[in-house]
């Protein structure tokens, strides 16, 4: 199992600890979801510093360390033999072959056992240090992926801000919602990405000075595999002598860290999959205001796990019951959907091949029990350089061949991201629009004939009339044309978005279909759909020159 790293998992707790602090729906709803602690995580922490500050004593210990000489019995040729100890000459009268010849009773020898001096640097104090480049060279890897992480996210707000997600030809309504999901995101962020430019500068730098001591004495001699116990013994060295004194001070301050750090990562393994579970919830009500829907009791208390919450788009209610895994939502009396949160980062695996396996094992979990949608802690990063069918599998919105029935979206949701409410909209839009035109229209007494506005508004006592709103701006004053193979088409009078129902040529299903106006196809990966078309989707569109003319079958592409 792929856990997330730390700073996905601390900014998750951080979000769900700030969502229970909040009173009522109202608050819930409104509380910042996106990169909550960049503040505490952007400068130089004292670890940095103390890096930063000491390494050059760290540097004239491992190039110019103490040595103590040592005497090493060696056999060498009588010429170079320095000092023969009584043991030598014994071993001399025992081994003939060692002799160079015997004359007038006396031993010539041609090799000696000798006692030789040679600096040893194998020693206590500069094992500290050697393992102290290693445990550095670790921490300020881990430090700068952290960073570059963060950095991704904030370059990301830029590119939305002023590129790809905000200039592209696109309905006015994505555009204001993305707007004010990015004009949230940096108000968190707000002057950090400089920080963070400059604090992952300034740790390459210190990284490649620790990476430099791989080629010193004391590095290169001194036993790295003989691990020294965390706490530090004050030998002399370390209390007399400068440089060694803060190298112990040096490795004092990384156990600081590390301990504080294996704390913290304790504690996020045992709240994570709760904190995420709410995070997912709370994104999850979101995107159904994003489909239309709000509370219908704003000033309620905030909902704990095991409540509900009721929201109505003025002609449905859906019913919202938070669990400790995510959410499940039901309408008249029926499940809707359960939107399901596991807390794998199925997309962090080293190899596609692993990625692939993550994948087997989600779908071989996943039961026949009603709609399902998967929200996973996954980054864009992590997906980028996978196969195109890995990552259509890992960021999906609707059902799709090879996964199981059940499976409505497997969507990455994180707080690094600001894409998550857009995402699972999307994928909840087949639930609560896609569906229910395939499956109400045409509703039984009109079989057989074709069908008018008017005949929906009357038919099943009006049930079937939902059919004619608008499903991006909620108008009601839809163009309803009926057609061949008991399929739809309709036009909105206000926004001018188009939704209906098409028949697949290949496999003879219906499948729904939705088009904001001004929209231009762009690609059938997720990342794409997200930047061109947020939630307002439902059957992905086919990337030919005919934009918004064709689409591909769920069922059978």
């Amino acid at each position: 199992m792929s856990a997330p790293d730390l700073l996905m998992s601390s900014s998750v707790i951080a979000v769900a600890h700030a969502l229970r602090r909040t009173s009522s729906v109202t608050g819930w709803l409104r509380e910042n979801v996106f990169m909550p602690d960049t503040k505490n995580r952007s400068g130089l922490n004292a670890l940095d510093k103390a890096i930063i500050e000491d390494w050059r004593a760290l540097k004239t210990v491992c190039w110019r360390p103490h040595d103590r000489l040592e005497t090493r019995p060696e056999i060498v040729r009588a010429a170079r033999a320095r000092r023969v100890p009584p043991a030598g000459l014994m071993r001399l009268a025992s081994h003939t072959a060692d002799w160079a010849g015997f004359e007038h009773g006396r031993i010539h020898p041609h090799r000696l056992l000798s006692l030789n001096f040679a600096e040893n640097l194998d020693f206590y104090e500069n094992r500290v240090a050697a393992q102290l480049v290693d445990r550095l060279r670790a921490y300020l890897t881990t430090r700068i992926d952290e960073l570059d992480n963060l950095a991704r996210s904030m370059a990301d707000l830029d590119q939305y801000r002023y590129h790809d997600a905000l200039g592209r030809a696109q309905s006015w309504r994505k555009t204001d919602r993305l707007a004010h999901l990015v004009a949230a995101a940096v108000a968190s962020t707000e002057g950090q990405a400089v920080v963070v430019q400059e604090t992952v500068a300034t740790l390459r730098t210190a990284r490649e000075r620790v990476l430099g001591l791989q080629s010193s004495p004391a590095y290169r001699h001194a036993s790295r595999r003989l691990r020294v116990p965390l706490r530090l013994l004050r030998t002399n060295l370390f209390a007399n002598d400068d440089n060694y004194h803060r190298v112990g001070t040096l490795w004092d301050q990384w156990l600081v860290r590390h301990e504080a750090e294996r704390d913290l990562r304790k504690a996020a393994d045992a709240e994570f999959s709760s904190c995420y579970g709410l995070y997912v919830a709370t994104l999850a009500v979101r995107a159904c205001q994003v489909l239309g829907f709000s509370p219908v009791n704003p000033s309620a208390p905030f909902p704990r796990s095991g409540s509900g919450i009721d929201l109505s788009d003025s002609s449905r209610t859906i019913t919202c019951h938070l669990e400790p895994d995510g959410i499940r939502m039901s309408m008249d009396g029926r499940t809707l959907v359960h939107v399901k949160a596991v807390q794998e980062s199925l997309s962090a695996h080293s190899s596609a091949a692993a990625v692939q396996e993550a994948v087997n094992q989600l779908y071989a979990t996943l039961g026949d029990d009603g709609p399902i949608i998967v929200a996973y802690p996954g980054l864009r990063r992590e997906r980028e350089n996978l196969p195109r069918s890995l990552r259509r599998a890992l960021h999906s919105s609707g059902p799709s061949r090879g996964s199981p029935a059940s499976l409505i979206g497997v969507v990455p949701v994180t707080p690094l991201e600001i894409e998550g409410i857009e995402r699972l909209a999307r994928a909840l839009r087949w639930v609560v629009h896609g569906f229910p035109m395939r499956d109400e229209y045409p509703p039984a007494q009109l079989a057989g004939r074709t069908p008018t506005a008017e005949d929906l508004r009357e038919a099943d006592g009006g049930r079937a009339q939902h059919i004619l709103r608008c499903p991006l701006c909620g108008a009601v004053n839809a163009k309803f044309s009926a057609r061949g193979g008991d399929t739809f088409h309709c036009r909105c009078g206000d926004c001018e978005g188009t939704w209906g129902t098409r028949l697949c040529g290949r496999c003879s299903r219906r499948y729904p279909v939705l088009w904001p106006k001004n929209a231009k196809a762009a690609g059938d990966d997720g990342d794409q759909l997200d930047l061109a078309f947020g939630a307002d989707l439902l059957a992905m569109p086919c990337t030919s020159p005919e934009a918004g003319t064709r689409f591909r079958c769920p069922w059978c592409d």
